[in-house]
């Protein structure tokens, strides 16, 4: 569990919350769904249809799954309270959120014996692929694509 110190303290419940803990692992089904249905009535507030989010670049799906992962640990708080936050500490809620939906580090140290799909196998020797132009001092065995 990790946490986060706030630079502006919010108040929980008639008192003043300083710092805030969560675990993105403990987000379920449902506040991912949450999360995901509030951000969308948050830019239906604000934006067109002609903008496409994506995931990974939803700002405000991050700051509700960063939400989430605080309520996860903390059934206490609510939502509302999370909205509150304010300047910096948003970003720094934000920043769980994204985490949460960014592959993780894990998938890297797969078990898999055979090639990944970046190996220098997959690539055109460096001779195959030059970019250089024939010189006065080229030979005249070099074949040009």
């Amino acid at each position: 569990m990790d946490k986060i110190e706030l630079h502006a303290p919010i108040k929980v419940n008639g008192e003043d919350v300083r710092e805030l803990t969560y675990d993105p692992e403990q987000i379920t089904v449902a506040q991912l769904a949450a999360a995901e249905a509030s951000a969308k009535a948050a830019k239906a507030k604000r934006q067109s249809d002609s903008v496409v989010a994506v995931a990974e670049f939803d700002y405000t799906f991050h700051f509700y799954l960063g939400c989430a992962a605080v309520i996860a640990v903390n059934p206490a708080i609510d939502v509302t309270d999370l909205e509150r936050i304010k300047g910096r500490d948003i970003m720094r809620l934000v920043g769980v959120g994204r985490f949460f939906t960014l592959p993780s580090g894990e998938q890297g140290e797969g078990t898999s014996d055979g090639p990944s799909a970046t190996t220098r196998g997959h690539s055109p020797r460096q001779s195959e692929r030059s970019t250089g132009c024939a010189s006065s001092t080229s030979s005249s065995t070099t074949e040009r694509p």
